[in-house]
């Protein structure tokens, strides 16, 4: 397979997970799990720091400090 070129740092950001960190399957995995918790409207028992699924598609992140840091960091990936 040939190298590619790109300029986006979130294209960057999962490649460097994916290659240092996580496995790729499990990377997958999260992203299906994220897509469904924005996209459907279920409501998900809350345990521990486990994203909770409201009824509207919004999760409910239930550690403060790590959903900020999140956004932040999404924020930074996002802005060029």
């Amino acid at each position: 397979m040939k190298e590619v070129s790109t300029k986006d740092k979130l294209v960057v950001f999962l490649y460097l997970l994916m290659r240092d960190d996580m496995a790729a399957g499990r990377v997958e995995e999260l992203v299906r799990e994220a897509e469904r918790g924005v996209n459907q409207s279920q409501i998900f028992k809350e345990v521990d720091d486990i994203p909770v699924y409201s009824s509207l598609g919004a999760v409910r992140l239930t550690n403060g400090y790590l959903g900020n840091y999140a956004e932040e960091l999404t924020e930074r990936l996002k802005n060029k």
